[in-house]
């Protein structure tokens, strides 16, 4: 056994079969045999004849987790899930702390059709290995089929139901597929004019395919079904403040703040407004007031400091720019924290992918 092995290390893997066949001369019931030969075939991605040895090392010892893993993970490689799926399962009862056994077993009920019990083993994997990105990826893939499912139903109970086409405008959002979901949207408006909250998310999309005049459309759609919606005026506000129609866009902040005098989005669009006519006092009050309703937006800090050196007051504006700085700078931090954290959770599996076999 063990000169199989280490021809087995070695790669030499017409030697190793030659050990495996003259151990199993000796000792034919010998399960551990047929299990390091099955793991060897798998290597070389010869899954067929890896099946067959894996079968006959649990026929001989129904306790050997391992042998019921890659009997799956095998089954897997060629693509019959159906039969995978029992393997599989074993695997998991012999093996409850196995990451693998639980991730791939969530895949395999995901590939079956079979979501809820899919995210039910994949949550269970999760928390075997908190935040990591493939279990996290398969997670995130089996929701996305209960979504679908669930919208599934809701097309079955009330197939005309503004839901339906909300919820695959969504999804194609998620593909970058923007026209598929802007015809989602229109369809879904044409049966429910009145949805404020479709006229809005039609009209961001229009924003972002460039498309202003249309994006524009949408809006003034949702002011006139609600005149006072802070939403549909600030974004208009915010297209008026592109082509430079500072008054408009001023009149519609001000709209706002008669509405909501806490709205921070208002006092900044306001105060960029008064900015751009040269009004600076007017601009620098309406900054302070937006920092005092959002402290935490850096760019608040950034426009004050701009209309404080157009006022002269260079210290003050130092003050503000060195504030907008540090923010920044404390979030660019937080951001490289997180993708360093992203990195090494994505080393970690490479390198537990190269301890144990998976999928090629």
């Amino acid at each position: 056994m063990q000169q199989a092995s280490t021809a087995q290390k070695r790669g030499d893997y017409v030697e190793a079969a030659r050990e495996y066949t003259s151990v199993l001369k000796l000792k034919p019931d010998f399960a551990p045999a047929y299990l390091n030969w099955g793991l060897m075939q798998f290597e070389q991605h010869q899954y067929g004849g890896a099946v067959a040895h894996f079968r006959t090392a649990v026929r001989l010892d129904s306790q050997l987790g391992a042998a019921w893993l890659f009997e799956g993970l095998s089954l897997c490689q060629i693509g019959d899930y159906a039969s995978a799926l029992q393997p599989l399962e074993k695997a998991r009862e012999l093996m409850p702390n196995d990451l693998q056994a639980a991730r791939y077993l969530g895949e395999v009920y995901r590939t079956l059709g079979r979501y809820q019990a899919s995210a039910e083993v994949l949550e269970r994997a999760n928390k075997l290995k908190p935040n990591d990105p493939e279990t996290l990826y398969s997670l995130a893939q089996t929701y996305l089929q209960l979504a679908r499912e669930q919208q599934q139903k809701i097309l079955e109970v009330d197939p005309g139901n503004y839901r339906v086409y909300e919820m695959l405008a969504q999804l194609y959002e998620q593909q970058n597929d923007l026209p598929a979901a802007v015809s989602e949207y229109e369809e879904m408006l044409r049966l429910y004019p009145g949805r404020s909250d479709g006229h809005i998310m039609l009209g961001n999309l229009f924003e972002r395919m460039g498309q202003s005049d249309k994006a524009a459309t949408e809006y003034q759609t949702v002011i006139t079904l609600n005149p006072d919606s802070a939403e549909a005026l600030l974004r208009l506000a915010s297209l008026d403040l592109k082509e430079h129609r500072t008054d408009a866009a001023l009149t519609k902040a001000r709209r706002v703040l008669d509405v909501n005098s806490h709205s921070a989005l208002a006092r900044k669009m306001a105060g960029q407004c008064l900015l751009a006519n040269g009004q600076l006092r007017e601009a620098i009050e309406q900054f302070q007031l937006a920092i005092q309703a959002n402290p935490s937006d850096a760019s608040n800090h950034f426009l004050m400091a701009k209309a404080l050196r157009q006022a002269g007051d260079s210290a003050k504006a130092e003050g503000e720019m060195s504030t907008f700085e540090t923010m920044t700078r404390q979030s660019e931090e937080a951001t490289t924290a997180r993708a360093r954290r992203l990195q090494n959770a994505l080393a970690k599996t490479h390198l537990a992918a190269g301890e144990t076999p998976t999928r090629q």
